[in-house]
């Protein structure tokens, strides 16, 4: 039996401000990025990854996939809850999976250096599943237990939106 855990660091859409608009200062004009390229972030992640000791590996059968979609939670309310990677563990083993397009939603034309940082935030993230599901730890403190109230608190702040 497998189970996949919609865990991953998730961006539900909302923001800290006010709700007010800025405009910016007369004659400024912004120079948009392209998104990190596909290929680019792929690269990125094996950087990252290398930095990683490698007793976290073990075990890690199905190794660390990045794939080019983007994945939506099931529980995203208003398609604004994007899961940026996912830890799976079960009869075809134990993998690690980076939605490219997740971030790309989230992180849009941001530097590379942003894409770095939560590429890294986001591979510790399921290592650290990948750790505590080989310890058997699930309950009290877990990451897995973080995860659930993060997602409680999107629904909570969701409640009474269409689904």
């Amino acid at each position: 039996m497998a189970f996949d855990d919609w865990n991953g660091p998730l961006w539900d859409g909302t923001s800290s401000g006010g709700g007010e608009t800025l405009s910016p200062a007369p004659g400024w004009t912004q120079t948009r990025r392209e998104p990190v390229s596909y290929e680019t972030f792929r690269e990125m992640v094996s950087e990252e990854m290398d930095l990683l000791p490698q007793y976290v590996f073990d075990e890690l059968s199905g190794g660390v996939l990045v794939e080019e979609r983007r994945k939506l939670s099931p529980d995203s309310v208003a398609d604004d809850l994007f899961i940026l990677g996912l830890y799976k563990w079960g009869g075809l083993g134990k993998q690690v999976t980076l939605y490219y397009g997740s971030f790309v939603e989230i992180l849009g034309d941001a530097d590379q250096e942003t894409y770095r940082a939560q590429i890294r935030e986001t591979l510790r993230h399921e290592f650290r599943h990948h750790m505590e599901t080989r310890a058997g730890e699930f309950g009290k403190g877990s990451l897995l237990e973080e995860d659930l109230r993060r997602r409680e608190r999107y629904l909570e702040a969701r409640k009474g939106e269409r689904r």
